[in-house]
C-alpha cells in the first residue's frame, strides 16, 4: 500500500522523449487551441518501457535544482516521493521514517520522510515541501528509468493534458473551455474522490452492465482488477496478462491484453455509494487524449474531437 501522506508540490522541466516527439513550440498538437492552452503551457515527457509492453509517463522535476526522474502518476496518494538513496544524495533533510505496508497492509519497510527546499513544475514553484521515500524494490519491483514520482497534490489547482501518442503534456489554471463537451469520441465526466484522499480520480464506469467506480492511474502501466470482479466476469489469462473486456468508461470498452490483479482498492471504496474495482492504466490511458480538471472535478477521454474525421493526436 502507498504511503498516505500528502504534500508535494512541484515544478518539473520535461525533458525530450524516449522516441522523437514533436517540439511543441515549432509544432502545436492539434488539440492545444481546442483545449485552450497557450504554447507555454505544453512540454514533452518520455514513456518508461519498451518492446510493446505497456509504458508510463516519465518527467524531470527540479528537486533543489537538481532534475530528477519521476513518474507523472495520478494514482497515488498525493504525495512525491524520492528513493531513500536519493534523498541521501540530494542532501534533504529526514524529519522521520515510517513503516511502508504493502497492499494487504503487512509491514515490509521503513521509509524516509524528508523535506526540499525547493521543489519546480512548470508554473509551480514551492519550497520546504514533503518527499516520502518510496517503498523497498523487493515488493514494488526494479526502478529502471525514475528514481520516485509526481502525485496530484501538486495539481490541485490546475488541469494536465496529456497526449501519450505525442509525448506532450499541457497544464494551465484555467478551467476547460466551454466548447469541451461529450459526444461519441469524447467523455466527459465528474470524477469522486475517497473522503481520506481528496484528488484521487475516480470516475462511474460499468462491468457486464453493473455500476462500479474505476480509478484513473497513470502510474500503473497494466489496467488492474480486484480479485472480487472475476466473481462477475472470467477473464482468459495468458502471458502477457489477463484478456480484458466488458469494462465501459462512457462510450469507451477496456480492452487490454495486458490486466493485472489488485487486492488494494478496499480503501479506495471505503464510504463510497460503489466498489472501486477496476484501475485505468496506460494500456488504455494511451489511446486517448487524457485530460483531468482538478478544480471542477472533470474526467475528459477523447479518442478524436467531437464532429471531426480525424484523431485528436491521441490515438495510436
Amino acid at each position: 500500500m502507498k504511503s498516505w501522506r500528502i504534500g508535494i508540490l512541484m515544478t518539473v522541466a520535461l525533458l525530450s522523449s524516449r522516441v522523437v516527439a514533436q517540439d511543441p513550440a515549432a509544432s502545436p498538437p492539434p488539440w492545444m487551441a481546442e483545449y485552450g492552452y497557450k504554447i507555454q503551457d505544453v512540454a514533452e515527457f518520455r514513456l518508461s518501457g519498451a518492446g510493446g509492453v505497456p509504458e508510463v509517463p516519465i518527467i524531470t522535476a527540479k528537486v533543489q535544482g537538481s532534475p530528477e526522474l519521476l513518474i507523472f502518476d495520478t494514482g497515488t496518494a498525493g504525495y512525491g516521493s524520492l528513493d531513500a538513496g536519493e534523498i541521501a544524495r540530494l542532501g534533504l533533510p529526514v524529519k522521520g521514517w515510517e513503516t511502508w505496508l504493502d497492499s494487504s497492509g503487512k509491514p515490509m519497510a521503513k521509509i524516509p520522510t524528508a523535506v526540499a527546499g525547493s521543489l519546480e513544475f512548470g508554473p509551480i514553484h514551492l519550497s520546504g515541501v514533503e518527499i516520502v521515500g518510496m517503498g523497498p524494490e523487493s515488493v514494488m519491483g526494479k526502478r529502471e528509468g525514475f528514481v520516485g514520482t509526481l502525485g496530484w497534490w501538486s495539481l490541485r489547482e490546475y488541469r494536465v493534458t496529456l497526449d501519450y501518442a505525442h509525448h506532450t503534456l499541457a497544464l494551465s489554471r484555467s478551467p476547460l473551455p466551454p466548447g469541451i463537451k461529450s459526444c461519441a469520441t469524447r467523455h466527459v465526466a465528474r470524477f469522486v474522490s475517497p473522503h481520506a484522499l481528496d484528488g484521487l480520480v475516480l470516475v462511474e464506469g460499468e462491468v457486464d452492465g453493473k455500476p462500479i467506480y474505476v480509478q484513473v492511474d497513470t502510474g500503473k502501466s497494466s489496467t488492474v482488477i480486484d480479485p472480487k470482479l472475476q466473481a462477475l466476469r472470467h477473464y482468459k489469462e495468458e502471458r502477457s496478462g489477463y484478456l480484458l473486456e466488458g469494462i465501459r468508461v462512457g462510450p469507451f470498452e477496456v480492452r487490454s491484453r495486458f490486466g493485472r490483479v489488485f487486492s488494494g482498492f478496499d480503501s479506495f471504496s471505503r464510504g463510497m455509494d460503489k466498489p472501486v474495482y477496476v484501475g485505468l492504466g496506460s494500456d488504455f490511458l494511451e489511446n486517448y487524449l487524457v485530460t483531468i480538471d482538478y478544480p471542477h472535478r472533470l474526467l475528459v477521454l477523447e479518442e478524436k474531437s467531437c464532429g471531426s474525421t480525424a484523431s485528436s493526436g491521441s490515438a495510436r
